[in-house]
């Protein structure tokens, strides 16, 4: 689990921004605007033209640095919003290059920012929500929940927050508090008209360390309806169709997961044994020649 690859980094980046006023105008709404729809070329232009016709004004690098987030720049990103920050040193520019670093591996930098946001505002649950994030991602569970818990006191309606604090919980064996938080999770994400696989998926788990395989069966199968192209749902289904002894289910997910993630070696050991199981040797061969090339290659 990663806090923001590139390809979710303008998820993650709202958190970052101003809310939209539907009324509202000008070129940092637009610049919004146009982020919020994935449209990253228009929102450079607009971002460069902010900083050309206004160069002395912070909303500009700003702009341009968040558009270099959402384009996985993190390097560009952090120059940008650094010269934001020399103009106007404000939360939301030091939540954004907080990112920035962390997504440069800049952990220390990522931190610093963060916390230095939290201090000059806090009553915003964002930097206790990016930290706790870190924490989570370094298997810090503790701490992790510490983060996550403020989070949540702090903006009770941010479901992200509620599933990961389920999962801090889940972690650390609190399997009725994973509940609550995953339920919470999932109904704030309803209630907000936002999919959120994961807390599927969390539920799910839950409910195969229940010995409810069955159970779990309906939840992830919304989860991998929601995130068809995340090969770790697809994983997780096929292995809770295996407990049940739907081979051929199994072997359905897997493949799906193979065709996502090739490198993944376990998956074609899965397969392998899977396809034994069914009688088909053949492909049962060519899935452990697969498991054994991406071992040699990747180590164990």
């Amino acid at each position: 689990m990663i806090l923001c690859a590139p390809a979710d980094a303008q998820q993650e980046g709202g958190i970052l921004q101003i809310p939209l006023d539907a009324g509202a105008a000008g070129p940092a709404t637009e610049i919004q605007r146009e982020l919020a729809a994935g449209r990253l070329d228009a929102a450079g232009e607009k971002a460069g033209a902010l900083l050309r016709s206004q160069p002395g004004n912070y909303e500009g690098h700003y702009w341009s640095g968040m558009v270099a987030v959402a384009r996985g720049d993190h390097h560009a990103a952090i120059r940008a919003l650094r010269r934001a920050e020399a103009l106007e040193p404000n939360p939301t520019v030091l939540k954004g290059l907080g990112l920035a670093y962390y997504l440069a591996r800049q952990y220390r930098l990522f931190e610093l920012k963060m916390k230095e946001a939290s201090a000059k505002d806090p009553k915003d649950f964002a930097p206790y929500y990016f930290l706790g994030r870190y924490q989570d991602e370094n298997s810090h569970f503790p701490k992790a929940a510490e983060y996550f818990s403020k989070a949540v006191e702090l903006n009770p309606n941010h479901f992200p927050s509620h599933y990961y604090l389920g999962y801090a919980y889940e972690a650390q064996n609190d399997l009725a508090q994973a509940e609550k938080q995953y339920q919470l999770s999932l109904e704030l994400s309803k209630k907000s008209g936002r999919a959120f696989p994961l807390a599927y998926l969390g539920l799910a788990r839950l409910r195969v360390a229940a010995g409810d395989a069955a159970g779990a069966v309906p939840l992830a199968e919304e989860a991998v309806r929601l995130k068809s192209n995340d090969p770790a749902v697809h994983k997780f289904l096929g292995s809770t169709f295996l407990a049940l002894g739907r081979d051929r289910d199994a072997i359905r997910e897997w493949e799906t997961t193979a065709r996502l993630d090739p490198n993944d070696g376990q998956v074609q050991y899965q397969l392998a044994q899977a396809y034994r199981k069914v009688g088909d040797s053949q492909k049962a061969e060519a899935a452990l020649a697969r498991f054994k090339r991406i071992n040699a290659a990747y180590g164990n």
